[in-house]
């Protein structure tokens, strides 16, 4: 479906059911789960037909959502943006297997009929989501702080680090790395890479990787991910070539090299959400 800026959303409106576009442009209270009912039912009826995608799974995504308008004031709750959320409909449509994507959506879509947030809310932000895997959907998770007196907040960088092997014999100075190593939000006690995940959500304009710099008070958890990474064992075996797999629990890290390596270097970083990153990750987690 074509999502570009020049997108006609009359397109989608002219096509619902007269009754639903009436429940829109008059939106008291109880016309606003009726008129997005209807834009559920338009949206989602072909998909189910040609089993594209499961009616449970468009259930879910419509009681995760009504559960969510059932807690906006009355004063408070609207659909002048009303094109906008039948996007984020539109870009849920292939989303729905993962709870936490249709979570992330229910949480989007009620968050764009509050006047309290939705101006808030960018077109992109749907884009965004839809592109996104359940893995790199829990891995925005990481962002998310807790702190007794302020409750929940996002965290605007979380301590990143790469190591890095040379040889300075070779006089192309052949190296090898493990990059994008950071501490696992399922088990603080764990190192992992998570490149695939940064990969993505950096092409989206999500994140930013900053080597060689970093807010001093990330210092403690890159000395823990320093500490894991176990840096004195990977350097005993820098003579012979040495198998290590970052990512397999209860075991030394070494990681898997064809070369040997005469130095091993720990690069301390960070991994810094955008301001747009930002505003997307404070929409869809807090």
């Amino acid at each position: 479906m074509n999502q570009g800026p020049n997108y006609d959303w009359m397109t989608i409106w002219s096509s619902l059911p007269q009754q639903a576009q009436q429940n829109l442009i008059n939106p008291p209270t109880k016309a606003i789960g009726d008129g997005l009912g209807g834009i559920f039912t338009w949206v989602f009826h072909k998909p189910i037909e040609y089993l594209a995608v499961e009616q449970a799974k468009v259930e879910s995504l419509k009681h995760m959502t009504a559960e969510k308008l059932s807690k906006i004031s009355k004063d408070k709750m609207s659909l002048d943006k009303r094109g906008l959320m039948i996007k984020e409909l539109e870009d849920s449509k292939y989303s729905l297997d993962s709870d936490l994507m249709r979570e992330y959506f229910s949480t989007l879509i009620a968050k764009t009929a509050n006047t309290d947030t939705s101006n808030n809310i960018l077109p992109y932000f749907s884009t965004l989501l839809s592109n996104l895997s359940p893995k790199e959907a829990k891995f925005l998770l990481l962002f998310k702080g807790k702190n007794s007196l302020i409750g929940d907040y996002i965290k605007d960088s979380i301590a990143l680090a790469n190591i890095k092997f040379y040889d300075s014999t070779m006089s192309n100075h052949t190296t090898f790395s493990v990059d994008n190593i950071l501490l696992k939000y399922d088990d603080q006690n764990k190192i992992k890479s998570f490149s695939q995940e940064i990969d993505i959500l950096n092409s989206l304009g999500v994140v930013q990787r900053n080597i060689g710099s970093f807010h001093e008070e990330l210092r403690n958890d890159l000395e823990e991910i320093k500490r894991l990474s176990n840096l004195p064992k990977l350097k005993k075996g820098l003579d012979r070539r040495f198998d290590v797999n970052i990512d397999h629990p209860g075991e030394t890290p070494i990681f898997i090299s064809k070369h040997p390596y005469n130095k091993v270097v720990f690069e301390y970083g960070e991994l810094r959400l955008t301001n747009l990153g930002n505003s997307f990750v404070s929409t869809i987690l807090l």
